[in-house]
């Protein structure tokens, strides 16, 4: 669960903690986090949003999806970058163990909110599901059986020789965002 409070210059400002009892929040501060324990914070100036994260970690998490989903054929590796509950990577998971028999291959799940997964987390954040085919970038988000058939054939038959463009990177997206925003003030 994601929780959201804000403040916009209200003279106190306050968000419940784990306990239930209400802390005080600085004027002009967002808190976006699961629950009330992690958190990152993004604080407003007058010329708009200034981003920073407190800790830039991954969420806790207890149960990791990371494994090997199964194994087929080593030669194409495809690796599902996720997270637990991500209805959108179970559905490309259904859709690659679909077209497992006329396409084989190996499926691996990686965790995004695995702590020794922190850069999988900067750069997939918003973007899960993501796809790489032996190790190139190949697709995010949605994935239907043609297109699964298509890309497993070109790198079957040597096709698949580059990274697809559009590969999502929210770390550099971040810092962008935060260097534009100094150069305008």
């Amino acid at each position: 669960m994601l929780s959201i409070y804000a403040c916009m210059g209200q003279s106190r400002c306050f968000r419940p903690t784990v306990s239930g009892v209400l802390s005080p929040l600085k004027e002009r501060t967002f808190i976006i986090g699961p629950r009330a324990n992690r958190h990152e914070r993004f604080s407003v100036n007058r010329t708009g949003f200034r981003l920073y994260s407190s800790d830039d970690q991954a969420p806790s998490q207890t149960n990791s999806v990371s494994r090997i989903v199964y194994e087929d054929d080593p030669k194409i590796h495809v690796k599902l970058f996720t997270k637990e509950g991500c209805t959108l990577c179970d559905k490309v998971k259904e859709v690659l163990e679909g077209v497992r028999q006329e396409q084989p291959h190996t499926l691996e799940a990686v965790d995004i909110t695995d702590k020794d997964k922190l850069e999988y987390w900067s750069k997939y954040k918003y973007d899960i599901p993501v796809l790489l085919l032996n190790d190139k970038y190949w697709t995010k988000h949605r994935l239907t059986a043609q297109q699964a058939m298509e890309g497993l054939n070109a790198c079957r038959t040597g096709q698949f020789l580059f990274p697809a463009p559009g590969e999502p990177n929210a770390g550099a997206m971040e810092h962008r965002l935060i260097e534009r925003k100094k150069s305008d003030a």
